[in-house]
């Protein structure tokens, strides 16, 4: 074995065959798409075809700040990807400061082997797009439109002009065209592009967040685009989608007439269905509470209670008792007596004090004094009883109630 041919073996035992192999292709067309403070370093590979077929290629990528390649002891890189296989890496979670000049490089990786580094500067200020603004509002205001401007948003919700001071606003309006109500009434997914005309569209600058567009007419459509401008690197944003607002204008005085006239009638109605739903509510109330059917007086009267005050209550059991037997007596005496047992007319009339005959005797008179003085006498007595249960017939009339005191009495006049 030759010396050639020795060391051939050893190169290729300790090596592998890999060494024979051409170095790994490394990336191309290197460049960073940034918007606002959102970066995206992306690249291209392509496979060689001399290199054989293996396990799939990735990529590391690296980024440090230029002034700090200026050291003499050198810096350290910081990996943003490493080894991932897609051909981009997202760089804005490192927060890269706005005014920074940074070195950004990226190799590829397969089997253990390396190819070289390929690297570009970035810097956020130049190199960064400007976006349009987050968001157009526009607003009648009166024959006027008012435009409000939200400012352009960083990848961390706060506002561009923060880091672009000199930022404005390139402010584009126009009269809308005659088919822009059907337009709008159409779904967004059929709906052609609005571009705005090629003559009639009027420009305004403006740094301030509300714009008032001047120079428009009442009641007329008109379509707004605003772009973002960043005049120290002439940098201008795309425009927003056309937005598009009516203008108002002053209104007439008989249309404010009608309008008075039309609520004043309409109150007026309401007021008069009110009133009347509260009158047919209290005749409803006053029936049901009051009903038109009272009772008869002799109940009314027990119910109210007794003359003196107090509750009014039912017949206890043992005034029941007593009224019931006063009722009995009542219904005894009730009937008066036979005319047999009254005395005769005759002798009523000699009772009376009239004069008798001449003739009669001592006797007679005697006698007709002592059936006179009987007979009032009994009268007298009948009287009395009679009175009595009048009183019992009223004290029972109270107790029952609804019957009169001088019901089923006769009135005996002697």
């Amino acid at each position: 074995m030759t010396t050639a041919a020795i060391f051939l073996w050893t190169l290729l035992s300790v090596h592998g065959c890999s060494a024979l192999l051409p170095p790994l292709a490394a990336p191309h067309n290197v460049s960073v798409v940034a918007l606002n403070t959102n970066y995206t370093l992306t690249w291209d590979w392509e496979q060689d075809p001399a290199h054989p077929q293996g396990q799939e290629v990735t990529f590391t990528t690296q980024y440090i700040s230029k002034f700090k390649l200026s050291r003499p002891r050198g810096a350290s890189w910081l990996t943003a990807c490493k080894e991932t296989r897609g051909r981009s890496c997202d760089l804005t979670r490192f927060r890269l400061h706005h005014l920074g000049l940074y070195r950004l490089q990226v190799r590829a990786s397969r089997e253990g082997r390396h190819s070289n580094w390929t690297g570009r500067d970035f810097c956020p200020d130049q190199d960064a797009a400007l976006g349009p603004p987050g968001q157009v509002v526009l607003t009648p205001a009166g024959s006027l439109l008012d435009l409000h401007i939200k400012d352009p948003v960083t990848s961390f919700n706060s506002s561009m002009r923060d880091l672009v001071p000199e930022l404005f606003y390139l402010i584009s309006y126009w009269e809308g065209p005659a088919h822009l109500q059907e337009w709008l009434q159409s779904s967004p997914q059929q709906r052609p592009p609005l571009a705005p005309p090629a003559g009639g569209v009027m420009v305004l600058n403006s740094s301030s967040n509300l714009v008032t567009l001047p120079g428009l007419r009442s009641w007329t459509w008109y379509c707004v685009s605003v772009r973002s401008v960043a005049s120290f690197h002439s940098k201008i944003s795309s425009g927003t989608a056309p937005l598009c607002r009516k203008t108002e204008g002053t209104t007439s005085w008989w249309i404010i007439f009608c309008f008075f006239l039309g609520s004043l009638l309409f109150f007026f109605l309401l007021a008069l269905l009110l009133v009347f739903g509260l009158y047919r509510s209290y005749r409803k109330l006053k029936v049901t509470c009051f009903p038109p059917d009272q009772l008869p007086s002799h109940f009314l009267k027990h119910l109210r209670g007794p003359p003196g005050g107090g509750v009014p209550h039912l017949v206890s059991p043992d005034s029941e008792s007593e009224l019931l037997s006063n009722m009995s007596v009542l219904e005894v005496h009730h009937h008066l007596p036979e005319a047999g047992t009254l005395p005769p007319a005759g002798l009523e009339q000699d009772c009376s004090g009239s004069s008798g005959s001449s003739s009669s005797g001592s006797s007679s008179s005697r006698d007709s004094g002592v059936f006179s003085t009987g007979g009032s006498s009994h009268l007298q007595h009948h009287q009395q009883q009679q009175q009595q249960q009048l009183k019992m017939w009223d004290a029972a009339a109270l107790k029952l109630g609804g019957v009169a005191p001088d019901e089923g009495v006769v009135d005996v006049s002697v």
